[in-house]
Formats: C-alpha cells, structure tokens, sequence
C-alpha cells in the first residue's frame, strides 16, 4: 500500500514539473512571454498565467492561491494588444516596461457604468530571471512590485 501511495505521490509531482516546463518552453522571447500571459487572462485560464507571474517563483505564492485569487478579480480582460517595449531593465527595479492596450469588463459598484468597449492603455513590467525566462510583475497600490 505505502509503495502504491509513494508511486501515486511521484506521478502528481512529475506531471505538475512537466506541465510547468511545457507552459514556459525555453527561448520565449519577451513579446512572446506578454502574448502568453495576456491570452490565458482573455481565456479566463489561472494555471497558464500563473506560471508567468513573478510570484510563482516565491514558494508563499503557490498556484492554489494564485487561482482562487484569480477567479476574484474584478476585471475580466477581453482583448489586448501591444504598443510598445521599452528598452531592457529600463523600468523600476531593472524591469522592463511593455505598453498594452487592454479591453476589460469591470465589476464596479451599482450605478457605476464601464464602457467595456473602450481600450485603456497602460504599461506592464516583467522582468527577466536567472533562468532566462520573463517574469510579469504584480504592482501593488503602494507602487511596490511582487
């Protein structure tokens, strides 16, 4: 029995390694990184933007957490679209900022009206890690970046 569980226990850990390495393939260029991440928050899809987080890489933040999270946001992205990179590590904090032109929907308060059709332009930070790979970074209210 305990040698059943043990298997059981390698195949989830191997196929959650697996399924991370095939989300983030090596030599994703950082425009292709953006289109990634921006698509599975059009497709409502936590478990592939996840792995584009910066926050991924802090164990605290683990893809439960990032998902219930997720599914809380007020605004749902409807269609993106990017502007503009900026030049490398020219952001806060050595990040590199991507202009995007973003159509959400917005849950706001009652008597509020979002015009969902309308484009917001706004610029997004990734950074690039140790292992190559882009990192989208989460702004705080307080400015600060996780």
């Amino acid at each position: 029995m305990r040698i059943a569980v043990s298997l059981l226990i390698g195949m989830f850990v191997f196929a959650a390694c697996a399924a991370s390495q095939s989300i983030r393939p090596s030599g994703e260029s950082l425009e292709e990184s953006v289109k990634i991440y921006w698509d599975a928050r059009v497709k409502n899809e936590p478990r592939v933007a996840y792995f584009y987080e910066n926050m991924s890489l802090d164990k605290k933040y683990d893809l439960e957490l990032y998902t219930r999270n997720f599914y809380r946001y007020n605004v749902a992205v409807k269609e993106f679209q990017i502007i503009e990179t900026g030049k490398e590590g020219s952001g806060p904090k050595g990040t590199t900022p991507v202009k995007l032109r973003v159509k959400m929907n917005v849950l706001l308060d009652i008597g509020v009206k979002w015009d969902e059709n309308r484009p917001v332009e706004t610029t997004d930070y990734w950074k690039k890690n140790e292992d190559g790979k882009w990192y989208h970074m989460i702004q705080h209210l307080t400015g600060n970046m996780i």
